[in-house]
């Protein structure tokens, strides 16, 4: 039996100013597929904007807020781990885990938790609800406003910050 082979994805981040940093990042990323001899990977790139330039964004940071920031998913910090180490293979668990505490605290990327009381992050950070399954865990996006949040910002009150956590039943468990 044939095993079907999995293609890669690497993820980097640069900063719009960082011209030699684009170019050394990238080199390694070269090198790293052709080391493991895989020239089927797909490469994503994201661009930090001028706040995330402005806060000390180390290499590290900088991947997991890449990763975080090309996908539209939400991910617990194993997930993050593992695709961060396909850039950095020598990163570790507990310097992921460090590094989400601080885009967290820096308002860069939100958590999400669960029934089984499960923390997931969140690189998508436009004021949105989530729905999260009791029975299967599975978090959802929604992008509508929830009235709540309308009816304070039309009475005057400035919002800064906004987050919309509902549990319950998903269709497919429902089924």
């Amino acid at each position: 039996m044939q095993k079907s082979r999995q293609k890669r994805i690497v993820y980097a981040v640069f900063r719009k100013s960082g011209k030699r940093h684009f170019f050394k990042i990238f080199q390694k990323i070269l090198k790293n597929l052709l080391t493991n001899g895989d020239s089927s990977a797909n490469i994503v790139i994201g661009i930090i904007t001028d706040k995330e330039a402005e806060m000390r964004l180390t290499h590290q940071r900088e991947q997991i807020l890449a990763f975080l920031r090309s996908k539209r998913a939400h991910f617990n910090a194993i997930e993050i781990y593992d695709a961060v180490r396909e850039v950095i293979p020598n990163i570790s668990l507990g310097t992921v885990y460090r590094n989400l505490g601080k885009l967290v605290e820096d308002g860069e990327i939100i958590t999400v938790e669960t029934e089984n009381r499960s923390i997931y992050y969140d690189g998508y950070i436009i004021p949105h609800t989530h729905f999260v399954c009791k029975k299967c865990c599975e978090i959802y996006d929604f992008e509508d406003e929830p009235h709540s949040f309308k009816a304070v910002s039309d009475k005057g009150f400035d919002v800064d910050k906004h987050r919309t956590v509902l549990y319950g039943t998903c269709k497919n468990c429902k089924k």
